[in-house]
């Protein structure tokens, strides 16, 4: 049974790693890839970025390695995400078969928990680091164990060196890092552990820490956690005085936007060094340079109470764990904690981002070590009574995962029928590259181009934009004021402008992409209308 189980996940995770092919790549997604490209033409500098970590793209590197072309790149891709999915479940059966003694009936609910926690909380549909750094997290727990239970010395630095691993894919593992090493230095015997784990992971971690340090001009392990607390905790935006003074909330920016026009707002990345998608979101740290932190009780409080609200949907996103523990409980059967090892750390972890920002992908690792800890503490009792629980447990966390996969099968058919297997941005990118947009060329956006998939599909660059704030603003201008951005957006290198569902009045003026609801406007020769 827990054979089939497996073979079961293994088969979702390809299901559901092709339907998702089609999903927008996104703003983090679009940043990872173009770290990507950069690495894989030898830019290695590109690895050392302040904001994205650099383990992911350089494993998304071995996907460019038959250079596909846009057409192929998502699909690619995607086939890279599904192998590190398999990964994870082979540290996942690393971590959790030695914990249950590979009990066949606990193996299928440690196989449920982790399909439900990777392909619905973390899914399949976006390509971020997020799967690669669970694999990392079970393969950590899973040789800490060993050490534990061997009092090795070896373990315990092949465990350090996982943790720095786990930095490379995620800067949160720095300060987690050290959440582990004080437990353990906590044990028995933990000092001599502990200092073994550090050196292992100052091996890997030291050597990106020191290049990023170097790179921002101040001691950091990474601004990722700064940078998100300015956005989600202090709603800092870009914004500009009367005088024309650029501000990022109450602070001065180092590396300012240029601003083109004002009233609307036209803001320019040109003086950003590199080919890349989205300057914006690639290189975050670079724009955010100068936001400092303003830590205000009020927002701090409005925060921590804005992170249970996806924190409920997600650690009882399925009732039957927590109706099926609580009936154990009450039915006296017996639970003996397990080591807290596990619980500690995973719940360090769903605390710090409490007090930053919550989404499902990015704590559903924590989530699924808390919910295997509880239900783990019922191993000992061995009665019929535990193992029919989780049974039922498992079976209601897959069914709703296999229930998805008719529909997805009929999609994959159809897409194969209709010849329609890449993504649909392809056709937005290669209508604008038949309108005359070419590699390189800089384009400007009216609104928030952080899905703007197209863009990196026709490897143009989005260099200058209109912000959400200002779209409105911007098509009530009369047409002489709308000259006038046009203007300078055309005096700042942009070929054309580029917006989606625009108003009906104004489509007049502007040449849709084939069947798409994107629209262009041409402001140099050479771009038809």
């Amino acid at each position: 049974m827990a054979r089939a189980c497996l073979v079961v996940v293994v088969l979702l995770g390809a299901i559901y790693a092709w339907d998702g092919r089609k999903e927008h790549l996104g703003g983090d997604r679009i940043s990872y890839l173009d770290m990507a490209d950069a690495i894989s033409h030898g830019r290695l500098a590109a690895a050392a970025n302040a904001y994205w970590s650099p383990l992911y793209p350089a494993i998304v590197v071995g996907a460019f390695a038959l250079r596909p072309s846009g057409y192929w790149e998502p699909i690619a891709v995607r086939f890279v995400d599904f192998l590190i999915f398999l990964a994870a479940l082979a540290c996942f059966h690393f971590f959790w078969g030695p914990l249950v003694r590979r009990d066949p009936v606990w193996m299928i609910f440690g196989y449920a928990i982790f399909a439900w926690s990777s392909l619905q909380l973390i899914t399949m549909s976006v390509d971020s680091p997020d799967m690669l750094f669970s694999a990392l997290v079970y393969l950590e727990f899973g040789i800490l164990q060993r050490a534990i239970d061997d009092e090795s010395l070896p373990l315990y630095a092949a465990s350090g060196f996982v943790l720095g691993a786990g930095y490379l894919a995620r800067s949160v593992m720095f300060p987690l890092a050290f959440v582990l090493l004080g437990i353990v230095l906590l044990r028995r015997r933990g000092f001599r552990h502990a200092l073994v784990m550090f050196l292992g992971f100052v091996i890997l971690a030291a050597p990106l820490a020191i290049a990023l340090s170097h790179s921002v001009g101040h001691v950091t392990f990474g601004e990722e956690g700064k940078i998100t607390h300015v956005i989600f905790v202090q709603n800092a935006d870009f914004t500009y005085t009367a005088t024309g003074q650029p501000l990022i909330g109450p602070d001065t920016p180092v590396h300012p936007f240029r601003l083109l026009h004002a009233a609307p707002d036209v803001l320019d990345t040109g003086n950003y060094p590199g080919q890349v998608t989205y300057p914006t979101w690639y290189d975050p740290a670079h724009w955010y340079e100068g936001a400092r932190l303003h830590f205000q009780p009020r927002q701090e409080l409005g925060q921590f109470e804005a992170a249970w609200r996806p924190y409920v949907p997600i650690l009882f996103s399925c009732g039957v764990l927590s109706a099926a523990l609580i009936v154990l409980w009450l039915t006296g059967t017996t639970w003996r904690a397990p080591d807290w090892l596990t619980l500690l750390w995973s719940a360090a972890a769903l605390g710090a981002f409490a007090i930053v920002h919550v989404e499902p992908r990015l704590v559903a690792i924590y989530v699924a070590l808390v919910w295997l800890w509880l239900y783990r503490g019922f191993f000992t009792a061995s009665l019929a009574q535990v193992h029919f629980a989780i049974l039922v447990v498992a079976i209601a966390l897959l069914v709703p995962l296999v229930a998805e996969v008719p529909q997805m099968a009929f999609r994959a058919v159809r897409d194969v029928e209709t010849h329609q297997i890449a993504s649909p941005d392809w056709e937005t990118a290669t209508g604008l590259q038949r309108l005359g947009l070419q590699p390189g060329d800089r384009i400007a956006y009216i609104g928030d181009p952080i899905q703007a998939d197209f863009a990196r599909l026709a490897r143009v660059t989005v260099s200058i934009r209109i912000p959400p704030r200002d779209v409105e603003n911007f098509w009530e201008l009369d047409t002489a004021d709308k000259n006038q951005v046009f203007s300078s957006m055309l005096g700042a290198g942009a070929k054309a402008v580029v917006a989606e569902d625009i108003p009906p009045e104004e489509r007049a003026t502007w040449k849709r992409v084939g069947d798409t609801s994107v629209y262009i406007y041409p402001l140099a020769p050479g771009i038809a209308h």
